[in-house]
């Protein structure tokens, strides 16, 4: 689906790109696997789960940074209109 820049769709990600559901489920699905594979094998080794799950999901907190980023400089350029610098003034001044 494609946005024009001035179309906010900031939150409703998750109902758009269905590819975050996709990372979230694959990611389940190899600690549920491995967990499985561990009992059937009488074994239980929560390091390997964890890098497991790790492996999966590397790619999440650099785009939680980029996201919270990108937010950032959106607020800062919200602040920075005139309007909005204007009603700040004008709260202030009561």
């Amino acid at each position: 689906i494609e946005f024009a820049e001035e179309e906010d769709i900031r939150g409703l990600e998750k109902y758009l790109d269905r590819s975050g559901r996709i990372l979230k489920n694959r990611a389940w699905d190899t600690v549920l696997l491995e967990q499985d594979e561990q009992e059937l094998n009488g074994e239980f080794n929560d390091e390997r789960i964890a890098h497991l799950y790790k492996s999966t999901t590397y790619q999440s907190p650099e785009k939680a940074a980029e996201k919270g980023q990108q937010d950032e400089e959106a607020v800062r350029d919200y602040l920075m209109t005139p309007r909005t610098t204007k009603l700040m003034m004008r709260r202030l001044s009561c």
